[in-house]
């Protein structure tokens, strides 16, 4: 049984490590602080850390019931585990592939050693029991994040791409952003060393640093297609320049060995003179680089079709035509596709125009999000950083609607936007296309915000539903997961909306507990009326959907207390299946 009650004297001292990164670079999104900046605490360099960049060798299992839910995270009963990813083996429906953050935290007297390895979980029995341990790192690592895992068919391997980063004494600057990709060839139990896809250059100080950030890997498990066993990796490619922002254009790799070997990366995200007007990066427009790149990108996430045909959907936030007056760095989600396994790709469509605009300035005085301690986008009343990203799914059922591309989204069109002091009411939303990307129904023309054309999985009015993630069933039905404070405005649940754009979604609440993110142990925000929120509990969460059509939901979960009163909660990774 995972249970544990600390006492406050160990409290006091566990509190100071996770709080909110400050005099952070200006990224117009996010993303590269919270998790990778620890304050407050003496840390050791890594190379004094016993371990580190070693395969990880604590292992447990736990068995539960998947019809209610399963706290799968049993290695740590303090630390938190979060960003959750799911996938199912598309030859066996009974074996599941998870990932998260997964932080470990070990005391040397009064020093506390952080460290941020990707955690795997393993089932063979469709959820019921679970294995959970920890990929290993490169040499010198301090830990990893943003983990995304794949099964690959043509060679029976399991991988698990993750961004790993390295920090110095006292945490104060991070370098070496790479991306990396692991590979196990006995279904996720065990772990080869990774090898590094793409490598970050510079430090936080330096006069320019490449940061790879937001890495997500897809395998093309279609045996009829030209590229059937092809790994694909996409990212978004931040470039700093002396601490402020230039750029972040996405990036794509591809494997065709199983992930021993990688393609130059490339550019993916092109250019669209309508869409992309807007640019960060002034001096280089000046200096003849294209004036309608669309380089501010963030969230890439592909999908494979059965022909092989690759689509990778991306935030930008670069139509400035869409901006309402006092706002800047409103997205856009766009979609860009190859037909030639990810050698050649289409320039951006335009899907629709959101609204998740800032309000702080100098970014802006007016906005749709209120912002969190660390400058982030939260929802009212709470101070977890949050984003209006979800992922594009294919439809590759082999029915009526074969081949139909979709998107999902959560933002504050419903709520108080376009305000200097904004209300949120996230909603959850659908984008589709039928004619391979070219045309969206629930899109919008981007000149501005279209609420009319709009489709909703989730329209609950008064509450916030964030976090959404998509997957397409073998009858061809969309389902999604999501986090949902309908319930309880200070808490939340999970809920799995089922169904089709044109006839409606049902929703059922998944978890059989709500989560309480204002009561928290780590990341605590420390503003007057909240200060133990948290600030970070992830930017996604995981669905997959296997052969025989059930449902398989991974999240961040915070309904564990771990203090006596006050009680303060923790981060655990759960898993239902439906």
């Amino acid at each position: 049984m995972k249970r544990l009650l600390i006492s406050m004297g160990a409290l006091a001292l566990i509190l100071a490590m996770m709080v909110p990164a400050v005099g952070a670079p200006t990224i117009p999104r996010q993303d590269i602080e919270d998790l990778r900046t620890f304050s407050d605490v003496p840390l050791v360099q890594p190379e004094d850390v016993p371990g580190l960049g070693t395969v990880g060798q604590i292992r447990c299992e736990t068995t539960g019931d998947p019809a209610l839910d399963i706290d799968i995270s049993c290695d740590d009963p303090l630390a938190p585990d979060n960003e959750l990813a799911v996938v199912v083996d598309p030859e066996d429906p009974d074996h599941l592939l998870a990932g998260s953050n997964d932080y470990r935290l070990t005391f040397r007297g009064n020093t506390v050693i952080v460290r941020v390895p990707t955690g795997f979980f393993v089932s063979e029995d469709g959820g019921e029991t679970w294995t959970d341990g920890e990929v290993p790192l490169t040499r010198g690592a301090l830990g990893a994040g943003d983990p995304a895992p794949a099964f690959n068919a043509k060679f029976d391997t399991a991988h698990m791409a993750s961004l790993e980063f390295t920090c110095g004494q006292l945490a104060p600057f991070c370098t070496n952003g790479k991306l990396t990709v692991s590979t196990s060839h006995d279904g996720g139990f065990t772990w080869d060393r990774p090898v590094v896809a793409a490598m970050g250059t510079g430090s936080d100080v330096s006069a320019q640093q490449i940061f790879n950030d937001k890495e997500w890997l897809v395998a093309d498990n279609h045996p009829d297609s030209p590229h059937f066993g092809r790994l694909y990796l996409v990212w978004a490619r931040f470039r700093l320049e002396n601490g402020g922002y230039d750029e972040s254009p996405i990036y794509l790799t591809y494997s065709d060995d199983a992930g021993s070997t990688w393609a130059t990366p490339r550019e993916i995200s092109g250019r669209n003179s309508e869409y992309c007007t807007f640019q960060d990066d002034a001096d280089d427009v000046a200096a003849g680089e294209d004036a309608f790149e669309c380089d501010q990108d963030q969230f890439a996430y592909p999908a494979v079709a059965a022909d092989g045909t690759v689509y990778v959907h991306f935030h930008n936030e670069q139509n400035e035509q869409a901006w309402e007056e006092g706002e800047a760095y409103e997205s856009q989600i766009m979609v860009v596709k190859s037909s030639d396994g990810g050698d050649t790709w289409t320039d951006p469509v335009h899907v629709v125009q959101m609204e998740d605009s800032y309000t702080a300035p100098p970014v802006g005085v007016s906005g749709d999000y209120p912002i969190n301690v660390g400058f982030r986008t939260t929802l009212t009343g709470h101070q977890m950083r949050v984003n209006s990203a979800g992922n594009i799914a294919v439809d590759n059922s082999g029915g009526d609607n074969d081949g139909r591309i979709y998107v999902v989204f959560a933002d504050n069109a419903d709520g108080v936007n376009s305000s200097s002091t904004p209300v949120t009411d996230t909603n959850i939303f659908v984008a589709y296309s039928d004619d391979g990307g070219a045309t969206w129904a629930g899109g919008d023309d981007g000149t501005d915000t279209d609420l009319t054309s709009r489709i909703r999985v989730d329209a609950s009015a008064g509450s916030d539903q964030w976090f959404p993630w998509a997957a397409v069933g073998p009858d061809g039905s969309l389902q999604v997961i999501y986090m949902d404070g309908r319930t309880d405005r200070d808490l939340y649940d999970m809920t799995l909306a089922s169904g089709e754009p044109l006839t409606g979604f049902s929703q059922e609440v998944i978890s059989q507990e709500p989560s309480n993110p204002d009561d928290s142990i780590f990341f605590q925000a420390r503003v007057p009326g909240c200060e133990s929120c948290a600030t970070f509990i992830g930017d996604y969460n995981g669905l997959d959907i296997d052969s025989a059509g059930r449902a398989h939901g991974v999240w961040t979960d915070m309904r564990r207390p771990v203090t006596p009163a006050p009680a303060l909660h923790t981060q655990d990774a759960y898993y239902a299946r439906r």
